[in-house]
């Protein structure tokens, strides 16, 4: 098969196993239980750029892997690391006293991070029941991680991983073939 072919597939595949539950969670936490106070749709569209984003994130950096141990190896790394952004996010992010913007954009680079804070965020408003959330307030600062940022860098992280992955999967050593283009090769005119 083309290769173009089997990343369709390996994108559309996990797309669609990752945005039922997202999509019944959305439901659940927006008409029954702690954020009742967000607008269904804005959590939904984060939950899909947040899907999409961390796809292309993992594919971006399945491109560098060339064995099956690398990448189990990588995986313990990256479950510490989700651990460690979470702890972060809840004694210096998330809390009243600090509303530091520049931490919360560099931690919106990662998908997970960002779709965390999103979650965070909107889960302590609605427990302290301060404001709805809907698309009509996103530039309003009564969140601790204002929305806007949140949808900014959803759909940012979506179409940087996307490029990287691209770049990086044409021009990276592959063991089953040639590299489309090489490094070296990528910015000349040719």
């Amino acid at each position: 098969c083309p290769e173009s072919a089997y990343w369709l597939v390996t994108i559309i595949t996990p797309f669609i196993l990752c945005f039922i539950p997202y999509l019944a969670i959305s439901l659940i936490l927006c008409y029954w239980f702690r954020m009742t106070s967000t607008d269904f749709s804005l959590l939904l569209f984060c939950s899909v750029f947040f899907i999409l984003g961390h796809l292309f994130f993992q594919y971006w950096l399945s491109t560098f892997m060339k064995k099956g141990s690398s990448g189990r190896s990588f995986t313990i790394i990256m479950l510490t690391a989700a651990i460690f952004f979470g702890l972060i996010h809840m004694f210096i992010t998330l809390t009243d006293n600090q509303r530091n913007g520049a931490i919360q954009h560099i931690l919106s680079i990662l998908p997970f991070s960002c779709y965390q804070l999103i979650i965070g965020s909107l889960y302590k408003n609605g427990i302290n029941k301060q404001r709805w959330v809907t698309w009509t307030n996103l530039n309003d600062d009564c969140l601790i991680y204002p929305m806007w940022i949140g949808v900014m860098w959803s759909v940012l992280d979506t179409f940087i991983y996307l490029f990287l992955f691209f770049i990086c999967n044409a021009c990276n050593t592959r063991s089953f073939g040639t590299p489309i283009i090489k490094w070296r090769e990528l910015f000349t005119k040719e």
